[in-house]
């Protein structure tokens, strides 16, 4: 039939009878209270905190919905003394599984609780608001120890990190310098100053470290080069440190507690323990103690734990000592000697002592891999504390018997044997064989056989034939060295169709049972869980490692091809991480299921399908990705019921997959589910938990609750308020139901249960009620959150905690613009518009108080704020680019509104493309030859190659004789691409090469552009042509010479005068045209009158004056001489007169021709 059930119910075992002793699930804390010894708390490797109030008779879950169940070892709660109601709790995940990959939680960090742990709070996370700080830094790491300092409040931790300490109840956290290694041990002097607290914490595989400033600081005190430490290690190593303090001696010492003890688990051949040391000076010195009669091992550092008994004088002479590893001891000297203690159950995790006043011993707790036992006399004799509802157990495997009624559960579990529910009262359960259990199993037969396999490292597999209470028959096979070695799970399976048949995983083979005879029929390479086919007993699948194996000929008489018995490899299609169980369909035995462990880092690949003919498997995993560890198929329903168990509960689905729920999150613990088993006959369904024990999915003989949330109390996103959803509670059980209060607890105050219907009332067995709960949200755009409780009198559910989520909305701005918002080219000057469109992709209505651009980008103008924005629709703005200067231009609009998200900014560009100036001249610049007087224009080209108007402010030349045009006003503007022409003009005024530069000054960024031009005005040049030498004339005679003045340069030639130097009767000028200008290459004459009367021949120079440069002045002589022997010299005057008349009428001129006589005044310079 189909399940029956309607809640989960704990089942046990609660306590184990384990051969005459009461166990329970491994413990790693016991915290008392310093207020009352009757009220304990409990750490368990993976059952979560547990809380007693009456000296542990009985027992409350208080950490079951937390997300991690396993808490630190050897003490990862602490009670703070100010306040016993505030307690901190450190998780922890490294007690495993002896499965591979089959713990899936990782640590959550740190948890404080201010109720005696009836409600918690993960520091650091944020929720309820105030939760803020740094220690979500433990998120992940294991925390091993936690103190309070009950003088001033500070805490520690000894983490896997290192040592820790936090001023503020636990929000923030200081790491500690000087260590930073896996602290397995931290021990507080309390009668060291408070503001200078001395500490010891034991690092692993390093030693001891010593605080003399509050655990600011640690130096290393005790090591491997330690000469106590290093006599023993014998080139071998330690692992595990324990570091115990003593009590303060009588008087204490003023400097602190002196004598510290050490204990450390050996490791590379080293003993195991590796001993014990003292040191009584602050652990300056340190010798090792005898500690006679310890026996047994720590596993290399798994079981390890000692204490110093509070009553000791804390001489380090005769001080009681608690020791543990697999076994307990009691030393009364200091550690030279042990006494073995029968504690009740082997593998020591932690001690916790209490002194007593009045007189009375030691309080005693030893934490175990058996539960918790006490002692009330120091040690002297032990009781254990281990029912009461204490429900811890650490299962691997369970088997439900195939009988009509499930009348029998059997588990194996870790170090705590093979049990079973078979003549035990519930929830109690029986464990007649010991050691670490691995598997059970029932076969067909009629009434079937229970298999069990335990112990190591060479597993056992016996038989029972009255479901568990005797194990007469072993069926142990014959392991090869291959097989066995380590205690390592051991998984076998049973032909549920038949008698006798077994199978079992060893390390590397897979082992078959039948006819009473073993034999090997496969090997996968590492062991694995087996599974055979309820109608078809030749077919046996084994997931091994990441990989599945399946045969169909399992029963076959021989072993390997071709008729023989073979496995194929049907791993196609799986995601390559652990496979925990794949199991058959109950009814079609060709159908298959597969549950994964670990994660996928996003897609939910844990539960697949297949067929055995098929080439792939089918992923039918729920939406989460939450490891998968356990399954059980209902054959009985259409379609089949699958049933998986995950890291945090069950899960079910009635559609092969395709949609799936969480079956009862209520009364179930978020645990690791590691096996499930159903029977179909009784319509049983039983859960196997690691850490918390085994839960039946029942029909509650008393009351029990169950809740249905509307919108599962998620009120999404809303605009305004109030909203309101419904809360129903149920009452599925079959007793009276009494709801005493359904209101918030913590978190949000905006969330609240409206006031009717009134509590406390009584709800009737199949009857509901409803309650609302309200949003009326004050905060926009900030998600809230809020704790609703409901307490009740269910006794496996007293308190239910419901998470209420909300959220004020807002409008959310979303922007486009075109091209990205590049504005492109834009000359300065001008301007460019763009249209930017604010949409509100919002929930709610979005409110725009402002939109604000930046330099060059102006914003739209606005008449007035808010602009109101519709959910879903948009706005469109005006924005403009108006470039101010030249160049790449970058900016903002920035979008003021009621966003959450904030200001929103727009990033815009744009480029203010600059002129670019370029000039032109023909032939280099060069206005070649021009005259004084005239002048030569060329043009000077102003061209615009950029892609704005060019602004010319200025044209300038750097000589007056080459002229720039005369401009009324600038600036004149060139447009992009175009040229202007304008003249430039040569004109010189004197002679020679002349050069200059034109400067063209306008807006282009890269500043003025120059042209150089240079010129040439070249100068007349001056050429005298014909004779000044006239050689004798005769007295009396005059002689004409005409001398040319010629232009041969290439301007006018401005002749400014010819004449003689010196004034002389005997020289004239018969002819001078000038002052005169010659143009080039014309001559005048000049006629030059020698007058034939001088006494004595003097040379007379003529002077030619002009503007020729080379030769302003020139002067030339004029030679001649007067002939006298026709007159005789001797009657010279007469003779000369007589001559003149005689000259008159007679020509006696042998050159020249009779002239005047006249004798004039001397000769003289010409002024």
């Amino acid at each position: 039939m189909s399940l029956t059930g309607t809640v989960w119910a704990p089942i046990g075992p609660s306590p184990m009878n384990e051969g005459g002793t009461q166990d329970n699930g491994l413990v790693t804390a016991v915290a008392v209270s310093p207020n009352n010894t009757n009220v304990l708390y409990l750490g368990t490797a993976q059952g979560g905190v547990w809380r007693s109030g009456d000296g542990g008779n009985t027992w409350t879950p208080l950490f079951d919905q937390q997300p991690v169940l396993g808490i630190g070892e050897p003490a990862g709660i602490a009670i703070d003394p100010s306040d016993t109601n505030i307690l901190y709790v450190g998780t922890s995940n490294r007690v495993g599984s002896a499965e591979p990959d089959t713990i899936g939680q990782p640590t959550a960090g740190l948890f404080k609780s201010t109720d005696a742990g009836a409600s918690w709070i993960a520091l650091g996370s944020g929720y309820p608001a105030s939760n803020t700080g740094n220690a979500t830094q433990f998120v992940g790491q294991t925390i091993n120890v936690i103190l309070v300092d009950p003088a001033s409040g500070v805490l520690y931790i000894g983490a896997v990190g290192g040592v820790f300490t936090s001023n503020d109840g636990g929000l923030n956290w200081t790491a500690a310098a000087g260590i930073g290694v896996d602290t397995r041990s931290l021990a507080l002097d309390l009668s060291s100053p408070v503001g200078a607290r001395i500490l010891f914490a034991g690092g692993s595989g390093q030693g001891v470290f010593r605080s003399v400033d509050g655990g600011n600081t640690f130096n290393q005190v005790l090591s491997a080069a330690t000469p106590a430490v290093s006599a023993v290690l014998a080139g071998g190593g330690f692992n595990r440190v324990v570091v115990a303090l003593a009590p303060p001696t009588s008087p204490p010492n003023v400097n602190g507690v002196q004598v510290i003890y050490v204990t450390m688990s050996g490791s590379g051949g080293t003993p195991d323990p590796l001993g014990v040391f003292v040191s009584k000076d602050q652990g300056t010195t340190w010798t090792q103690q005898a500690a006679t009669g310890v026996s047994g091992t720590t596993y290399g550092g798994y079981a390890l734990d000692m204490t110093v008994d509070p009553a000791s004088p804390g001489d380090g002479s005769n001080d009681v000592l608690y020791f543990g590893c697999l076994n307990q001891f009691k030393s009364t000297d200091s550690g030279t000697s042990f006494t073995l203690k029968s504690v009740g159950h082997a593998d020591t995790h932690t001690w916790t002592t209490v002194a007593q006043t009045g007189g009375a011993k030691t309080l005693v707790y030893c934490g175990c891999d058996g539960g918790i036992d006490v002692s009330t006399d120091a040690g002297g004799t032990w009781n254990p504390i281990n029912e009461g509802g204490l429900q811890t157990g650490l299962f691997y495997n369970i088997a439900v018997k195939p009988d009509a009624t499930a009348s029998v559960t059997a588990g194996a579990l870790q170090d705590n044997r093979l049990q079973t529910t078979a003549g035990a009262v519930s929830p109690a359960w029986n464990a007649p064989v010991g050691g670490d259990g691995w598997d059970v199993a029932y076969d067909g037969s009629s009434p079937p056989v229970l298999y069990g396999a335990y112990g190591g490292p060479a597993s056992s597999i016996f038989a029972s034939p009255n479901d568990g209470l005797t194990w007469p028959t072993n069926l142990t096979p014959p392991w090869t060295a291959a097989d066995t070695g380590g205690f390592l799970l051991t998984q076998i399976a049973a032909d549920p169709s038949a008698s006798g048949i077994l199978y079992a995983s060893g390390l590397q083979n897979l082992w078959q049972l039948t006819g009473g005879a073993w034999r090997k029929i496969f090997s996968p390479g590492t062991s694995g869980n087996v599974d055979v086919a309820a109608t078809n007993g030749n077919n046996v699948v084994i997931a091994a490692g990441n990989q599945v194996f399946v045969s169909a000929n399992a029963l076959a008489a021989t072993v390997g091809p071709p008729t023989g018995v073979t496995f194929s490899n049907i791993s196609n299609g799986l995601p390559g991480r652990n496979v925990a169980r794949a199991v058959f369909d109950p009814v079609d035995p060709n159908v298959l299921y597969a549950v994964v462990t670990g994660i996928s880092g996003g897609a939910a690949q844990n539960v697949f399908r297949t067929t055995i003919g098929a080439t792939t498997w089918t992923n039918i995993s729920p939406a989460v990705d939450v490891p998968c560890g356990a399954i059980a198929v209902d054959g009985t329903t259409t379609p089949t019921t699958l049933y998986v168990g995950t890291d945090f509960g069950v899960i079910r689905s009635v559609d092969v997959g395709a949609s799936w729920t969480v079956l009862d999150n209520i009364h179930f613990p978020k645990a690791p589910v590691f096996d499930l088993a159903f029977n179909a006959k009784a319509g049983v369904l039983r859960a196997a938990t690691y850490g918390r024990g085994v839960f039946e999915f029942v029909k509650p003989a008393g009351q029990a609750i169950a809740v249905s949330l509307q919108d599962g109390l998620a009120f999404g996103t809303v605009c305004a308020g109030p909203y309101y959803l419904t809360l129903t509670i149920y009452n599925v059980g079959s007793a009276d139901l009494l709801i005493v209060a359904v209101q918030r607890h913590t978190g949000s105050t905006d969330f609240a249960v409206l006031p009717t219907p009134l509590t406390p009332l009584v709800i009737s067995p199949g009857e509901e009620v409803d309650f609302t709960v309200s949003f009326t949200p004050s905060v926009a755009g900030v998600p809230e959150t809020a704790t609703i409780r409901i307490l009740s009198n269910d006794p496996n559910a007293p308190a239910v905690d419901l998470s209420a989520t909300g959220l004020l909305g807002t409008g959310a701005v979303a922007t486009a613009i075109p091209n990205g918002g590049d504005f492109g080219n834009v000359c300065v000057g001008s301007f460019a518009d763009e249209l930017l469109t604010i949409n509100n992709s919002g929930a709610c209505k979005l409110s725009i108080f402002d939109i604000a651009g930046s330099a060059d980008f102006l914003a739209p103008g606005v008449l007035s704020y808010p602009l109101l924005v519709d959910t879903g629709d948009s706005l469109d703005v005006v924005v403009r680019f108006r470039p101010s200067s030249f160049g790449p231009k970058t900016g903002s609009f920035t979008i003021i509104s009621d966003d959450p998200a904030g200001a929103h900014v727009v990033k815009v560009a744009g480029v203010a493309p600059a002129p670019r100036a370029n000039l032109i001249v023909a032939d280099t610049g060069k206005f070649g030859k021009v005259c004084i007087g005239s002048f030569a224009d060329e043009p000077l080209t102003i061209t615009n190659s950029g892609k704005c108007t060019l602004a010319v402010t200025g044209i300038a030349s750097t000589s007056s004789e080459f002229l720039v045009p005369e401009v009324l006003s600038y600036p004149i503007t060139v447009g992009p691409g175009d040229a202007l022409p304008v003249p430039i003009r040569f004109q010189p005024t004197s002679f020679g090469a002349k050069n200059a530069t034109i400067t063209v000054a306008s807006d282009d960024p890269a500043g003025p552009r120059s042209v150089n031009v240079s010129g040439v005005a070249p100068s007349g040049k001056l050429v005298v042509g014909g004779s000044t030498t006239f050689g004798g004339v005769n007295t009396c005679c005059c002689a004409d010479r005409t001398l040319t003045v010629c232009n041969m340069g290439a301007c006018t030639l401005n002749v400014s005068s010819v004449h003689f130097k010196r004034k002389s009767r005997h020289w004239k000028l018969l002819h001078n045209p000038f002052p005169e200008s010659l143009h080039p290459g014309s001559c005048l004459p000049v006629v030059i009158q020698y007058h034939a009367n001088e006494r004595c021949a003097r040379v007379c120079e003529l002077i030619i004056e002009s503007d020729d440069p080379a030769m302003p002045v020139k002067c030339i002589e004029v030679q001649a001489y007067t002939i006298w022997d026709a007159c005789g010299k001797q009657h010279c005057e007469d003779c000369h007169d007589d001559c003149c008349d005689k000259g008159r009428h007679e020509h006696s001129c042998h050159q020249g021709y009779p002239c005047c006589c006249d004798d004039d005044e001397e000769d003289r310079e010409e002024p």
